[in-house]
């Protein structure tokens, strides 16, 4: 019977100390490992299976049961097993553990995803709003989650849950990665209500083609991981983008 092991305590101490919290272990979710490949593996009463879904190494299991089933169908988005978009939901599900946050809250959010191959980089909206925009950028520009992506952008994000007070980028406990992130999800929920809402619809209007998005694509990952490329440059290509399609 899969059991949740005192290693993944281990993991959750550890975030919680080093304030960043930990989302793979040699290169895969955490736990990966440990969790079932095939659904003979899960527990069985009386000859029925009785997984749990709130157990987290039986979510995880599920993953990768779900992940194994359908990377076969996956050709058309790449040609590697960890290029399926559904990476990110057990390295989501890993970062909510480590970092304090509840997974469970979510999972309505994780089934409406579940099989929306557009992209399922996602972006967690318990940890206060700061992050509520970060959806709509993401889903317009078509971005395309695989599992090296999905760690690069889950990577940044808080190592625990925020608290009053909490002003980034100067937030003496976290990481300058973790303070710039938040201090962008601020910026954008900011921009946004003083332009009244027009800055997501702009965001939207300006991913109008191929190029457009594959532009805003990386104009995100610039934005979100590099410190010194400058919001206003980012706001006044949105700007010039929109007004061209």
């Amino acid at each position: 019977m899969l059991r949740l092991p005192f290693s993944c305590l281990l993991l959750a101490l550890a975030a919680s100390i080093a304030s960043s919290a930990v989302i793979v272990d040699n290169g895969m979710p955490i736990m990966w490992s440990q969790a079932a490949a095939q659904v003979t593996d899960l527990p069985v009463q009386n000859n029925i299976v009785v997984a749990n879904p709130w157990n987290f190494l039986h979510r995880m299991s599920f993953y990768r049961m779900i992940i194994n089933a359908t990377n076969p169908f996956m050709n058309s988005i790449g040609p590697s097993p960890t290029d399926s978009p559904l990476w990110s939901l057990p390295l989501q599900a890993g970062w909510m553990v480590t970092s304090g946050q509840s997974y469970f809250a979510t999972i309505l959010v994780h089934i409406s995803v579940l099989f929306c191959f557009k992209t399922c980089v996602l972006w967690p909206p318990q940890n206060v709003s700061l992050t509520r925009p970060a959806p709509e950028y993401v889903l317009a520009a078509n971005f395309q989650s695989t599992l090296e992506r999905s760690v690069l952008f889950l990577t940044p994000l808080p190592g625990r849950i925020l608290q009053e007070g909490d002003s980034p980028p100067n937030i003496a406990d976290m990481t300058q990665e973790e303070n710039h992130t938040l201090h962008v999800f601020s910026w954008m929920k900011n921009m946004n209500s003083i332009l009244g809402g027009s800055l997501i619809s702009m965001w939207r209007g300006s991913m109008c083609s191929v190029i457009t998005r594959e532009k805003g694509r990386e104009m995100l990952e610039q934005l979100l991981l590099d410190p010194s490329f400058p919001t206003s440059t980012f706001l006044s290509i949105i700007i010039n983008m929109a007004t061209s399609c």
